[in-house]
């Protein structure tokens, strides 16, 4: 529950008392009114800016990060951790609106010195921080700012595209403007090395295969620290992977197909796939990643009872399997299964319930490993895949 507290001045922030914490969990982890706000007065001094008397408004920040506050001092915001008053976020509005960028009189050395400063003032620990970009970035005729940024790393890793730091600066005098500061992702445990480059594309193409997906060319390949979340397995099944919760060294590797960008995570100490991304591209060749290769299926009017088993050289697998890819995805919706479908190869199994009075093949449920996924897609079925179903059913 948010709870706000109006003070008249920053000026008066030392003489306020608050009777209560701000939460209810441990008292020991939430500093008091006049200590939070110290520390906001504390960073506004070190960056230059002024709150000039403003009231002051705090909110309580909600979920996932309970311990976070956010401040409103007039033309001043702030988003800072209440445990510790480490500055996650950080805006002069008013000096943001003066910005124009028609001239730059900062070099890129003053830059970096300010956006360093601001990172102390802010609190946060310069040893896992890497400067990554620093220049000018215009995005309007009239307004141009100068962007420091910054990367997390660890034991000389950096961490892949999650954890940043963004340092805004006013191009003609290298006053902060604001500071975005996202350092969420948990430390991974060890940081191993078994894999080489190579190994690691042979992985990553060899798994896209298993996909039904053909890997182009390999475009890059660096060692970084990800967030597993097994995209790919995900991709086609009408769910979204859960928010990642651990962190593990990989080879981040590129390639230019499917998609213009095709991007595969080879875990580097046990050469697991641990996850990637895609580009928006339309995709150079034909993909089919919801019915990849499979070697066996199984049908029947209940899961796992009066099944008919076919395998690669059965004529009816060859059929079906070919009527598959010209099914259009449509919008999953309930309905009463006539029969049930599981596909299977090397390490994946698809389970789908069929409704022949909707003409609909759904999703229940892949497996991939020890990883279950939940369908949430379906296609719309065609007079020829429905015909070839009921013969098999009615065998």
């Amino acid at each position: 529950m948010k709870k706000r507290l109006i003070i008249g001045s920053i000026s008066l922030v030392l003489m306020f008392v608050l009777a209560q914490s701000l939460y209810s969990g441990d008292a020991n982890a939430v500093q008091s009114s006049p200590q939070i706000l110290g520390w906001a007065n504390q960073f506004f001094q070190s960056v230059g800016w002024d709150p000039a008397g403003a009231d002051c408004v705090m909110n309580a920040a909600s979920e996932p990060h309970p311990n976070d506050l956010d401040l409103t001092i007039g033309e001043l915001k702030l988003n800072m951790d209440g445990s510790t008053g480490q500055i996650h976020s950080a805006m002069n509005r008013a000096l943001v609106k003066q910005i124009r960028g028609d001239l730059v009189g900062i070099t890129d050395t003053q830059a970096n010195e300010k956006a360093t400063m601001c990172l102390q003032a802010a609190g946060i620990p310069m040893d896992n921080v890497v400067l990554y970009s620093s220049g000018l970035a215009r995005y309007a005729a009239s307004f141009a700012v100068w962007e420091v940024r910054f990367r997390r790393a660890y034991n000389g890793y950096p961490f892949h595209t999650h954890d940043f730091i963004l340092v805004t600066l006013d191009p003609v005098d290298g006053k902060v403007a604001a500071l975005g500061y996202n350092f969420r992702s948990p430390l991974p445990d060890r940081t191993v090395v078994n894999i080489d480059k190579d190994p690691a594309v042979n992985k990553a193409t060899t798994y896209l295969a298993g996909l039904g997906l053909k890997a182009g060319t390999e475009l890059t390949a660096e060692l970084k620290i990800v967030q597993p979340d097994n995209y790919w397995e995900y991709l086609g099944t009408g769910k979204t992977a859960p928010a990642p919760t651990t962190s593990r060294l990989a080879w981040v590797l590129t390639f230019d197909a499917p998609w213009q960008i095709t991007e595969v995570w080879v875990d580097s100490e046990t050469g697991d796939v641990l996850g990637g991304s895609k580009s928006l591209s339309i995709p150079k060749n034909a993909v089919s990643f919801s019915f990849p290769f499979v070697d066996s299926m199984a049908i029947g009017k209940t899961v796992g009872q009066q099944e008919i088993h076919l395998g690669l050289h059965d004529d009816a697998f060859k059929s079906l399997t070919s009527q598959l890819s010209k099914l259009e995805s449509c919008r999953s919706h309930d309905c009463k299964f006539s029969s049930y479908m599981s596909l299977q190869s090397k390490e994946r199994t698809f389970e789908f319930g069929y409704s022949a009075k909707d003409h609909l093949l759904v999703l229940l449920k892949k497996t991939y490993r020890q990883l279950e996924i939940q369908g949430n897609t379906a296609w719309k079925t065609t007079p020829d895949f429905d015909a070839l179903l009921l013969k098999c059913v009615s065998r």
